[in-house]
């Protein structure tokens, strides 16, 4: 089956479609072809869209999920770590994106083996 490329590689819908099929395919267990796929658009959105833009954001948290399901957990932490940095600085402490890249940074931190080992009292 032959794709038509109508739109340019940098324009903001083929963007959005392929950040989408890059998700399809991680939910469908091809994790290599999902992580190719975000690292493009990833790249692209890094030389268009400032680093604050939630769109930019979105696709570093999806490729930084994608590197841990595809072991490459040091990748990982090191892009979620960046997001949150921006988060913290950009977004309200209660925002859904911020709480979220919040939780999966403390999950791949967990992942990498980076547990506090001392107990928490409630």
């Amino acid at each position: 089956m032959e794709i038509r490329r109508t739109v340019d590689e940098t324009h903001p819908d083929r963007l959005g479609s392929e950040h989408a099929l890059a998700l399809a395919y991680w939910a469908n267990g091809q994790v290599a072809k999902a992580v190719a796929l975000l690292e493009k658009v990833v790249e692209i959105r890094r030389t268009t869209l400032h680093e604050t833009h939630l769109d930019r954001l979105g696709s570093e948290h999806a490729l930084a999920l994608a590197y841990a399901d595809n072991g490459q957990v040091a990748k990982a932490v090191t892009l979620l770590e960046k997001v949150v940095e921006i988060h913290c600085q950009t977004l309200d402490e209660t925002h859904p994106s911020r709480l979220r890249s919040e939780h999966n940074l403390a999950l791949v931190y967990q992942a990498n083996g980076q547990v506090c080992s001392r107990s928490l009292a409630l």
